[in-house]
């Protein structure tokens, strides 16, 4: 009787057990979903952002080539001709084989026709003709011959520079669209040429290649004033809706940054937004929800019948799990009491190391090596800072210990050294240095920033003399306001330490800063500040500065930052970097033209030394003959922009294509034998991040990384097990496995058989 009551309780206890794991699973089912959701909305996001990147390089390259033709002499000459003369042919001759030496540059754009439209001789020039406009719109174009007067007016009006214009109502079958340039060849000219590229669709289509434009899928493609440039669809006259009324449909909600659902009449669609920051057009990523999240179908189904089999399977082994001895209970029980262990080893673990993720998220910020996205989302999580709740600015210091004798004009007081403590002649400062440690001095320092500028900064501890401070300002707070605060904390700081502890202290304060990953220039601009101390003072802040005619201001610390936004392909950042420079150096100084050609140069070394760290490729080949093109030139600080954005174009990650991938494959063929190898080599072997690069193979082979390299390798021994006399136990290291144990279960899970058997099998035949 005890039995069946114990019994009965060990199968209430199961049951009860096995329920809540069922709901936990449901949960985590749904969880999982709504997770997996977003994952699709942020990959379809990303896609979207770095085609329209991608978009922004080609439109620019549309004004390098329209500058490129502006420049050329015998353009320049056969725009001011008037009548038809010999000369006139000449001219056009000679300007045509110049278009022909560009075509290199034009073909990188989608372009399938280009012309140049001169007014005051009424033709059309280009690489293979100088024509008429209506023997080039009757014989090139085959329009529609009666629509020949609108096409002349639409293309030679000074009107819709800059934007697309589709040529479909005059008759042009391939979806084609006409994108104007106005060529200033010189100055104050009435009529100035106009170049003209007709872009096929096809390949602006091809230019968003990575994007799904299939199933009712468009981009949707607006000005800056809302108004509607072009639809791209693969069939874009099959689409059973207006994308202008589901971009602007009422009723809408927002899913993440940047993605918004919206319900129509048409159904439901999940639209991605981004704008560009070339001109401000708005690109609309417009899917239908049911053919975005098709692939979780299959997913939700194998799921709910995991779930359907555990609920079956798990009552029917209540009973027999229920009768087992209380032995194996006791067992669980230890093994519970030792994962509970681990876990708290895991948690005091983690508190450890809590301090250096703080270090290296502020360091980050301070280097400027934080992208905006998931990455500073991250840092803000963790450091708990809401960036639009705030301003940011830098606090940048030097300790001392010991009698202040710079103020007097000597030398510096000496820092802390471990090297001084214990020694023989100590003096009171040196006194000091064998009282304390070097963690009880820093924790002396920062614990008075604490005190005096409150608990609402983030310090960086950068070396045992040296602090930076990151202080969070209210929105509201004007600039002479906080600077006489930041003043009379900073001076009561230096009095509370010279006075209690005999530690001297100066420092320089940044300019504030709105977004948290610009604050980076904060730390600059106190850091210099800093460099500007003397002995009349031991505080200034960066806007108090007077700068000389003397230097220019491209310290090391920029030209590194420069280098680290160039090749983590940081545009955005780089520009901000030449606003410093054109600030500090040609705003706020007056320099004579020597030294600012002193500037340029060191800013040209630092562009050159990136220029050749990177291998020429077909791909890169007439970036960087562009690249070189402009080094030769006069240098300007314009100039050095461009190089430094082309060089950071050259950086950018790009969607993987099917030819890395291929790529990869070669590499892993090669070099399978490699008992390193993995997705962490990979990745840094060909600049890929390691999460990204796992999906792209996924999608490309439909296999797992581990699982085709673990197939790549049993294959090789295969060959070498049946047509060759390698010892069995040397080809484990032949294909790339540290031990004979896991070549030997890997090779019986892919080929079915031990390596013995099958060698054994291979000498029979």
């Amino acid at each position: 009787m005890t039995h069946n009551n114990f019994l009965k309780k060990f199968v209430l206890s199961y049951s009860i057990v096995i329920i809540l794991f069922l709901v936990m699973g449901f949960i985590f089912y749904y969880t999982g979903i709504s997770s997996t959701k977003n994952d699709l909305y942020k990959r379809n996001a990303s896609l979207l952002s770095d085609n329209v990147d991608s978009m922004d390089t080609a439109l620019s390259l549309f004004s390098t080539l329209s500058q490129q033709i502006s420049s050329n002499s015998e353009i320049k000459e056969l725009t001011r001709q008037t009548e038809p003369s010999p000369a006139l042919y000449l001219l056009a001759h000679n300007a045509m084989q110049y278009l022909k030496d560009i075509l290199a540059l034009e073909n990188l754009l989608p372009i399938s026709k280009s012309y140049i439209y001169l007014p005051n001789t009424d033709k059309f020039l280009s690489s293979y003709m100088f024509n008429d406009p209506r023997l080039y719109y009757d014989y090139t174009l085959h329009y529609d011959t009666r629509l020949y007067d609108d096409w002349y007016e639409t293309m030679s009006s000074y009107d819709d520079m800059f934007k697309f214009i589709s040529l479909a109502p005059y008759g042009a079958t391939d979806g084609s669209y006409l994108y104007k340039v106005e060529l200033f060849t010189f100055r104050n000219d009435p009529k100035p040429p106009i170049a003209c590229f007709i872009v096929d669709q096809a390949e602006l289509l091809e230019h968003f290649s990575d994007i799904d434009l299939a199933n009712g899928a468009c981009l949707y493609i607006t000005d800056e004033l809302g108004n509607s440039i072009m639809t791209l669809a693969k069939n874009s006259q099959a689409l059973s809706y207006d994308a202008s009324a589901v971009v602007n449909s009422e009723n809408q909600k927002i899913l993440l940054d940047n993605v918004r659902q919206a319900n129509t009449n048409a159904g439901k669609f999940i639209i991605s937004h981004k704008n560009s920051s070339y001109n401000n057009w708005n690109y609309y990523l417009i899917t239908p929800t049911d053919n975005m999240l098709h692939e979780l179908v299959a997913y939700q189904y194998v799921y709910l019948l995991t779930i359907l089999f555990s609920v079956l399977s798990s009552f029917g082994l209540i009973y027999g799990l229920s009768k087992r001895n209380v032995a194996p209970i006791i067992s669980m029980s230890n093994s519970l009491e030792t994962s509970l262990s681990e876990n708290r080893d895991l948690r005091e673990t983690l508190d450890k190391q809590q301090p250096y993720v703080y270090s290296s998220c502020i360091s980050k910020l301070f280097k400027g090596a934080v992208a905006e996205g998931a990455e500073l989302n991250m840092i803000t999580n963790f450091l708990g800072v809401n960036p639009a709740d705030y301003r940011f600015c830098v606090l940048y210091l030097k300790t001392f210990i010991g009698e202040p004798s710079f103020i007097s004009g000597s030398s510096m007081p000496p820092e802390f050294s471990p090297d001084l403590i214990g020694d023989k002649d100590t003096t009171a400062s040196q006194h000091l240095m064998s009282s304390v440690s070097q963690d009880s001095y820093r924790e002396l320092i920062v614990n008075s920033l604490y005190e005096y500028f409150g608990n609402n900064i983030y310090v960086y501890n950068e070396d045992i003399n040296t602090f930076s401070v990151m202080l969070l300002v209210s929105l509201d707070e004007e600039l002479d306001s906080f600077t006489r605060h930041m003043r009379h904390k900073f001076v009561l700081l230096h009095d509370f330490l010279q006075e209690e502890h005999s530690i001297w202290i100066y420092g320089g304060l940044g300019k504030r800063n709105h977004r948290l990953n610009y604050v980076w220039q904060s730390y600059h601009q106190a850091m210099e500040a800093a460099s500007y101390i003397n002995k009349n003072s031991f505080f200034i802040c960066n806007w108090e500065i007077e700068r000389t005619s003397n230097s220019y201001y491209y310290p090391a610390e920029l030209a590194n930052q420069l280098s680290s936004f160039i090749r983590s392909s940081n545009d955005k950042q780089v520009a901000e970097i030449f606003k410093i420079i054109r600030r500090e150096n040609y705003e706020l100084r007056s320099l004579p033209a020597n030294i600012l050609s002193w500037l340029l140069s060191d800013i040209r070394n630092t562009l050159v030394k990136i220029r050749y760290s990177i291998t020429a490729s077909e791909t890169n080949e007439p970036a960087l003959a562009n690249i070189d093109s402009l080094l030769l030139m006069h240098k300007t600080v314009d100039i050095m922009e461009q190089i430094a954005l082309t060089l950071s174009n050259l950086f950018e990650q790009k969607p993987v294509s099917n030819q890395l991938i291929a790529t990869i494959k070669q590499y892993l063929n090669n070099n399978y034998n490699d008992s390193s190898l993995s997705l962490k080599k990979i990745s840094d072997e060909f600049s890929i991040s390691e999460s990204y690069f796992s999906f792209l193979f996924k999608a490309e082979t439909n296999e797992n990384f581990s699982e085709y390299l673990e197939k790549l390798r049993m294959d090789r021994a295969l060959d070498l097990i049946k047509n060759t006399d390698t010892a069995l136990s040397e080809i484990y290291v032949e294909v790339g496995y540290n031990n004979p144990t896991s070549f030997r279960r890997a090779f019986k899970k892919v080929h079915g058989a031990t390596p013995t058997a099958i060698r054994g099998a291979a000498n029979e035949e």
